[in-house]
């Protein structure tokens, strides 16, 4: 719940806007390369990068994904745009949202993209999506 209310919060400026907050004695890695990310959009229908690419020989690994929708979308969660507009590796979806739910995933073992990929979000429609996102980079 607490997760939702800050996300609903956020003011839409672009087509994905993103904050960072802070990570603090992140286990089990103790803070290496952790991320917390908060991400609005208003049309993520042309693919839009979540987590940049971490470069040459490293992995993002995701812990927890929280998507709430404003309106009716079906949403996928992936890794990389090779072509503009769609994710190259679906990872979660596609999802359905009716207007105004949350889904989440917590990965224990955590989520491992493919080396040097970013973590990218598409969806069915226009619309308002927040995401919630937490992991690391190795």
């Amino acid at each position: 719940m607490i997760i939702v209310a800050v996300l609903f919060a956020y003011t839409i400026r672009a087509a994905v806007t993103t904050t960072t907050p802070a990570v603090d004695n992140f286990p089990p890695r103790n803070n290496a390369g952790a991320f917390m990310v908060n991400a609005t959009s208003s049309d993520a229908s042309a693919c839009e990068a979540l987590v940049a690419a971490p470069g040459s020989g490293k992995y993002i690994f995701v812990k927890h994904i929280t998507i709430n929708a404003t309106s009716p979308n079906s949403v996928t969660v992936g890794e990389g745009e090779t072509t503009p507009g769609s994710v190259d590796t679906v990872l979660v979806g596609p999802v359905y949202l009716g207007a105004g739910t949350s889904l989440q995933w917590e990965f224990n073992p955590p989520l491992k993209l493919t080396t040097n990929k970013s973590l990218t979000v598409d969806t069915s429609d226009t619309g308002k999506v927040m995401f919630f996102i937490q992991g690391y980079i190795e």
